[in-house]
């Protein structure tokens, strides 16, 4: 059986950069999979549009009830020569690298590995006019890039959303801390065929929702678990986590000295809304 590179993206109310998002997934993949959960916004809208352009890698679009529900399209997978390959709506790659990057996935050249984590920018400023953007580089940031070896892997169930949590069990031999490719390791950013703009701190979607103290997908799914006072509580613990001045997404992307990355290799033009 040959090497299946399968795209999972879940979005929810991402509509000012889903579409970029998605169109520039597609090199690296032989199949993608959109995953929408209850989007309030135009996110459906985006999403469909791209899925209607002409594109050699097909797009399948389903609804889903909670982030729970994403894993469950993959658990299947385990065991199979396939990658995955999950992508957020507020994360813009390369398409050029990701072109480089499968091929080099389908010679086998990180077949030994389980794990790739790429260059990434954690964005806070955008300058269209300039085509640059301004935010944090990985490292000393944390990095959040997705891409697995699920022939690695005999199972993976549990997740709380795709790929986050549950209980992985890997194949005899396989060190999951050590058997990871880390790309700004290996050289810089300019080489690297696997680098992303993570847009953590821009507004993602047409709706009032800001993009710093923004709950992930699991944070939203265990609010809507919550009767009337456990989602007081919870908002009052964000309000909290606001007046701080530090959320969690600070703590995990604000590190380091700022760079600026030049937008034109991502074609973030088009993913104004």
């Amino acid at each position: 059986m040959s090497t299946r590179i399968f795209g999972l993206m879940l979005v929810r109310n991402d509509d000012r950069f889903v579409a970029c998002a998605l169109r520039n997934m597609l090199p690296l993949c032989d199949e993608v999979l959109v995953q929408l959960h209850d989007p309030q916004d135009h996110t459906a809208e985006e999403v469909r549009r791209v899925q209607q352009e002409a594109h050699a890698c097909p797009i399948r679009v389903e609804a889903i009830a909670g982030p729970e529900h994403s894993h469950q399209a993959i658990e299947e997978l385990a065991g199979t020569d396939t990658w995955i390959f999950a992508v957020d709506g507020d994360e813009i790659y390369d398409p050029a690298g990701l072109r480089r990057l499968r091929e080099e996935l389908l010679s086998g050249s990180y077949d030994a590995y389980w794990q790739l984590f790429g260059h990434v920018l954690h964005v806070q400023d955008w300058n269209p006019e300039q085509q640059e953007v301004d935010g944090f580089p990985c490292p000393p940031a944390r990095p959040m890039t997705k891409l697995y070896n699920f022939s690695r892997l005999q199972s993976w169930t549990g997740c709380s959303e795709r790929l986050h949590g549950g209980t992985p069990v890997y194949l005899d031999g396989v060190d999951p801390e050590q058997d990871r490719y880390l790309f700004y390791k290996h050289g810089p950013m300019q080489e690297s065929p696997f680098r992303c703009l993570h847009l953590v701190f821009l507004k993602r979607s047409s709706l009032k929702l800001s993009g710093r103290h923004r709950p992930t997908p699991t944070e939203t799914w265990q609010r809507e678990q919550l009767g009337p006072w456990g989602r007081l509580k919870f908002r009052v613990y964000q309000e909290w986590r606001v007046l701080r001045g530090r959320s969690g997404k600070d703590n995990a992307y604000r590190q380091g000295r700022p760079e600026k990355w030049d937008t034109r290799p991502f074609q973030l033009e088009e993913a104004r809304f």
